[in-house]
């Protein structure tokens, strides 16, 4: 619709104005059918980071790209409000940000003495989200960064959005949405991942 149309116009040109890496604007407006588009650059050959390992050699390079892009974007006063992996490209060797929807600039500058708290809250939501598996990639991001917050700081802010992540994800689990399906009878509760739905073995253990 008209609102989540300006939502996303006015995220990229908020990042194209700030000189942030992100795909150009190609066109903004309606189609021929009535309805709202944005549309931007297609980077062939890129890939969003949830389509990449996070370990390895290769991993801490584009970790510490990670940590330089977020830096950079919070330095121009903007966040990624709805910052995870698939909102960030690696693609040239650079880390193109996208999803002009989450993008906010709080206080309308970095110079706010409160500021310093959104920057935390904003890495720490970047990397509550890795798996525990890719701890040389989160440290690569830390490095990358280059903040002012110690690892004390960050260690903290972490925890506590993890905790918020993981009470969000139980409160999913109660009732059926897009990525559970719950079923409930006879006194029984199920909850189904979705993608896991058509898989046999699981469909007979649930008919027992």
């Amino acid at each position: 619709g008209d609102y989540h149309y300006r939502q996303e116009l006015g995220g990229v040109r908020q990042l194209l104005e700030h000189g942030i890496i992100t795909p150009a604007l190609l066109y903004s407006g309606q189609t021929e059918t009535g309805e709202y588009c944005v549309v931007t650059q297609f980077l062939a050959g890129g890939d969003d980071l949830t389509r990449l390992s996070l370990v390895g050699e290769q991993a801490a390079t584009i970790g510490h790209a990670l940590g330089q892009a977020l830096s950079r974007l919070h330095d121009a006063g903007l966040v990624q409000a709805d910052a995870h992996l698939g909102n960030f490209i690696y693609f040239q060797d650079q880390i193109w940000t996208v999803d002009g929807a989450g993008i906010k600039a709080p206080a309308r500058g970095p110079g706010r003495w409160w500021f310093k708290q959104v920057r935390l809250r904003n890495l720490a939501l970047v990397l509550a989200q890795l798996p525990v598996t890719a701890e040389a990639f989160a440290a690569a991001v830390v490095a990358g960064y280059q903040g002012e917050f110690t690892d004390y700081q960050i260690r903290l802010a972490v925890d506590r959005r993890r905790r918020r992540r993981e009470q969000k994800y139980m409160r999913k689990t109660l009732r059926s949405c897009s990525e559970f399906e719950v079923r409930k009878g006879g006194g029984q509760r199920q909850v189904i991942r979705r993608d896991q739905l058509d898989k046999r073995d699981l469909a007979e253990l649930l008919d027992d």
